[in-house]
């Protein structure tokens, strides 16, 4: 995949157009929606933007958790990927803080 070779821009690209295609034919709650979503929060937080990785992580938890409750591993998953992007997000913006 594309994002494995770092080659960021690429794989957001790929992926929102998977995202459109998948709007076409999917519901927005559907398994494959919250595997694009998380995928993409996953290459945003990769990228070193964890503002913008933040918001697709919290829709792909929150569909992860509609369709497979609280204990299933894709929701564990979910969980996992939101905290580090979480983490990332408030190490930066302490690093900004202490630049000040």
């Amino acid at each position: 995949m594309l994002e494995t070779k770092g080659e960021w821009d690429g794989a957001i690209t790929e992926l929102r157009k998977a995202e459109i295609e998948l709007a076409a034919v999917a519901s927005s709650d559907s398994y494959l929606a919250s595997v694009v979503a998380g995928s993409l929060g996953v290459v945003y937080a990769e990228k070193g933007e964890p503002e913008r990785a933040v918001p697709e992580l919290e829709r792909a938890l929150e569909i992860s958790r509609t369709l497979f409750g609280p204990d299933h591993p894709n929701t564990a998953r979910a969980v996992r990927n939101l905290a580090e992007a979480n983490d990332a997000r408030l190490r930066a913006r302490s690093q900004e803080a202490a630049r000040r």
